[in-house]
């Protein structure tokens, strides 16, 4: 049965990084709780352009758990572009979701970030966070 170590060693492999990326996914996408976690660690620190779209992907699998898109938005914090395509998490029900797209964002950086945010920020949904995390984040984003 593949475990940690398996994941590990695919990290460290001397591939390219796609390959990696290749080799992450049937873990990502598998069973076992932790490997799925740990993929998604894994896959954002490769910064791999070829993760985001299986990234995406799972994040619009219909009853994904909280803590599983906690995880992709985080992986997704490494890509710019593809935190910004689930934007329309700051308007979700569960408040833990819209905190993680609003540290996503912030993470990812960027002027596009910048502005979504600050919408965000000056709109009704946005009222409903707590100033403490927006400024947090907009921290953050000054901060790249």
């Amino acid at each position: 049965m593949a475990g940690r170590e398996d994941l590990e060693e695919i990290f460290l492999r001397e591939d390219p990084g796609f390959r990696k990326v290749e080799a992450l996914l049937p873990f990502a996408f598998g069973e076992d709780f932790f490997l799925r976690h740990k993929a998604y660690y894994l896959l954002k620190e490769l910064k791999e352009q070829a993760a985001v779209p299986f990234l995406l992907e799972r994040a619009r699998t219909p009853g994904l758990p909280e803590g599983e898109m906690l995880r992709i938005l985080d992986a997704l914090s490494a890509f710019p572009q593809g935190v910004r395509e689930l934007q329309w998490l700051l308007r979700h029900k569960n408040p833990y979701l819209v905190r993680g797209e609003v540290m996503a964002l912030a993470l990812a950086g960027g002027r596009e970030a910048l502005e979504i945010l600050l919408g965000f920020a000056a709109s009704p949904w946005g009222r409903m966070v707590r100033r403490e995390l927006m400024a947090e984040a907009l921290g953050y984003l000054l901060a790249k």
